[in-house]
């Protein structure tokens, strides 16, 4: 059985353990390692990303008005003016 020393906040050793065999003394699956990794890095990026939609953006939307020439330009203003 393996011994572990058990210490305290301030860093003082205030005790042993015995570790069981059974639990402790087995091989390293170095698979399993690679895959938590992987899957705890990937549950840290998620819901990160931020997508606007078209009418989230007011820049879109101006430029949309800028492109599409003057008469259309009158009706897209009368619109955002009227809602």
């Amino acid at each position: 059985m393996a011994t572990v020393a058990i210490y305290d906040q301030d860093r003082k050793q205030i005790g042993e353990r015995e570790l069981v065999d059974s639990v402790f003394n087995t091989e390293v699956k170095e698979y399993l390692l690679h895959d938590m990794v992987r899957y705890q890095l990937a549950a840290k990026r998620q819901g990160t990303a931020c997508v606007k939609t078209e009418a989230q953006s007011q820049v879109v939307a101006r430029n949309r008005i800028v492109r599409r020439g003057p008469v259309t330009r009158v009706r897209e203003l009368f619109v955002l003016l009227t809602s």
